[in-house]
């Protein structure tokens, strides 16, 4: 040990000689020699001496992968590889798997990054948080999907991958007297997805009533207002109500920005609603007095607005107390199974819940490939993330894409036009407004191809990253939060994941909990009620009933957040090394720097007020033609042939699903869909 922590190679060498010649074979002596070995690059010596430590039993792979996975030499990364691979021994241990993949993918050995493509092998040693964590989109995904040509089954499949690629992946046990539904079809009509906000101070939804206009209590106030302040370039904040269809909040925010000279920075609101649906929801504005008489002809896309009121507050993201949910779920068959206990489903998802994953539509438009580059301040990365379609992405982002690397020879602003013009007029907000500030709003991008922008040089590089930095800061404040939000929610699902795999669905010694407002770690003794100790270990409390899982949760990474005390915190550590993004807590603006602030959601979620109605949609029965039968053809009959049936034909019935319920704040509603409905692979 005295010789090993020399750092000579001499002493390193005669250390070893001592060490080979030891008959009592002791494992701090064995890996003090081969730490001082790997220091000095004498790898060869050092995997004789751990051949050695194997032959009598002292050492396993999975301690030798451990500082392998920690070299910064890429050959040893590869040989750490083939030891995951082979040794079955690390199949618990998601850190050391996570320290190899890192390093494999950092490399810049071109033996070594082919590995990257092979990695399958690894499966075996992996578990599948860490494998879908690793994938992503890019392993896990089927091939693009032209949604008006792709059999429904294919597109199920391809959801269920979708969802699997963002951490989704573990599901609420059910007894063997309850079953889930078979699949069926959302949104197949807009008005089939209805959500109401729920007001955080009535607890109540609301509706729309006085379309572009003050609500009683509203003019009461502004009138107060107007009389004790005369100045006409004070900003009055309002609150309004937004009732929109087939429309995204942040079309109805670019509305309302551009028809009362506002900035978008001034636009305030709980959180974005789908858009393909039908959504009411409170939206905050700073308008100036001079723009008042503009809301009474407020005209927007697929939205109306009204029921103005000033208020103090501007709310923002989270400050409402959740959302009524009505869906209806269309083209489900065998229904009327006897094994379908549509009560006692309800019943179970009533009481026990399921995981409170943020759903994939948080990932569709703001990937969180984007959140990770805005965070290191790689703004190429970012702009390019947003340009770039994924295999999920819809066909008017291929296309657009396609155009803007076919014109890479044009001056950029040229080519950001010609891509633009490709861009559906009430979708891509992201990519509208990053072409928009690259054809109007960025010098330097007259000068430019992307062609050349791209080539290898300092000085090009420099300015391609310069100007990518323009036009992604040129993106409002909320919208560049969402790409943050998307991969801090997909690290979360991860982490949610791995707590239910491993530890199952009881509280564990090292779990967060929150409490009475506070946030607390649970500490359980075999013989003892729990006890939970504050952050700051100043409080010490002993509970009896008011806690369980549901008091469990995971934080959303930020400023002052604390990770669970046990595997699943180390975990998450983990990733954000592997992604680059560990200790990071700030984000730049164009003027300012902005903090990134932490929270805690609750790992399960349970809805209120559920209610499922059955109803037969009779015209779209499937009816199957009994000479078609033994070749396998089916026919679509239309509703007159329905009524007109023979005794040659029989039905197979089609069913509808009606769900009503409320989430609180936070929730996502396709997550209970997939607790209430079938995966393709079960």
């Amino acid at each position: 040990k005295i010789l090993s922590s020399c750092d000579q190679i001499a002493a390193w060498k005669t250390a070893l000689r001592v060490l080979l010649s030891m008959q009592n074979h002791d494992p701090d002596a064995y890996f003090s020699a081969i730490s001082a070995l790997t220091r000095g690059s004498r790898w060869e010596k050092a995997h004789q001496l751990f051949a050695k430590m194997k032959l009598h039993k002292i050492a396993s792979d999975d301690a030798y992968c451990k500082m392998l996975a920690s070299s910064p030499q890429s050959q040893q990364w590869q040989k750490a590889l083939e030891l995951v691979t082979i040794d079955k021994h690390l199949n618990g241990d998601p850190v050391t798997q996570m320290n190899i993949l890192a390093a494999i993918k950092d490399s810049a050995n071109p033996s070594v990054s082919k590995l990257i493509g092979n990695i399958k092998a690894l499966a075996d040693g992996c578990g599948s948080t860490t494998w879908n964590y690793v994938h992503g989109f890019s392993e896990r995904a089927l091939e693009h999907r032209d949604q008006s040509k792709v059999h429904k089954q294919k597109l199920s499949q391809n959801l269920y991958l979708e969802r699997q690629a963002n951490g989704i992946l573990a599901k609420m046990k059910l007894s063997s007297e309850v079953h889930r539904l078979p699949q069926g079809t959302i949104r197949e009509q807009h008005t089939d997805f209805v959500v109401n906000e729920i007001d955080y101070e009535t607890r109540k939804s609301f509706e729309l009533r006085h379309i572009g206009k003050f609500s009683p209590e509203g003019e009461r106030k502004l009138k107060e207002i107007l009389e004790n302040e005369k100045n006409q370039d004070t900003a009055i904040l309002l609150r309004a109500t937004v009732k929109k269809e087939m429309a995204k909040t942040a079309d109805i925010v670019d509305g309302l920005t551009k028809i009362l000279g506002i900035h978008t920075d001034d636009v305030y609101f709980c959180g974005n609603k789908d858009s393909r649906a039908v959504t009411c929801q409170h939206v905050a504005m700073r308008v100036p007095k001079r723009s008042l008489a503009l809301l009474q002809n407020l005209r927007i896309p697929n939205a109306e607005v009204g029921d103005f009121t000033p208020v103090e507050n501007e709310g923002g993201f989270g400050s409402n107390f959740g959302n009524e949910f009505r869906i209806v779920v269309r083209q489900i068959r065998n229904l009327s199974s006897v094994r379908y206990n549509t009560s006692a489903l309800m019943s179970h998802v009533s009481k026990n819940g399921f995981v409170n994953y943020f759903g994939e539509q948080r990932f569709v438009m703001n990937p969180a490939n984007v959140g990770i580059a805005y965070l290191k301040r790689k703004y190429s990365h970012a702009v390019e993330g947003l340009l770039t379609p994924s295999k999920f992405s819809a066909p008017w982002h291929h296309e657009m894409h396609d155009v803007w690397q076919s014109s890479r020879d044009l001056p950029m602003n040229q080519a950001a036009r010609l891509a633009l013009s490709r861009l559906p007029t009430n979708h891509a907000y992201l990519q509208s407004h990053i072409l928009k500030s690259l054809a109007h709003k960025c010098d330097d991008a007259r000068d430019i191809s992307l062609s050349l922008a791209k080539e290898e040089g300092e000085e090009n590089s420099e300015m391609w990253e310069r100007i990518c930095r323009k036009v992604f800061l040129l993106l409002p404040w909320q919208s560049r939060q969402l790409t943050l939000r998307a991969y801090h929610s997909r690290l979360w699902n991860f982490l949610a994941s791995e707590r239910i795999i491993r530890y199952g669905l009881g509280l564990v010694s090292g779990d967060l909990v929150s409490l009475r407002r506070s946030t607390f770690v649970v500490d359980i003794d075999s013989d003892a009620l729990p006890k939970l100790w504050s952050l700051d270990k100043s409080v010490n409390l002993t509970v009896r009933d008011t806690v369980s899982i549901y008091c469990a949760v995971i934080p959303m990474h930020g400023k002052s957040v604390k990770y669970p005390l046990h595997g699943v915190g180390q975990l998450a550590k983990v990733f954000m090394q592997y992604d680059g993004t560990l200790g990071i807590e700030t984000v730049e603006g164009f003027d300012r720097t902005f903090e990134i602030f932490g929270t805690y959601r609750r790992i399960l979620c349970r809805p209120e007020n559920i209610t499922l109605e059955i109803t037969e949609d009779k015209l779209r029965s499937l009816t199957v033609n009994k000479k078609h039968i033994e070749s396998g053809h089916r026919q679509i009959r239309t509703p007159e042939s329905l009524l007109n049936e023979s005794n040659s034909t029989r039905s197979t019935p089609m069913w509808n699903v009606v769900i009503d319920f409320s989430l609180r704040k936070g929730g996502f509603a396709t997550m209970l869909l997939r607790e209430v409905f079938q995966d393709p692979d079960e």
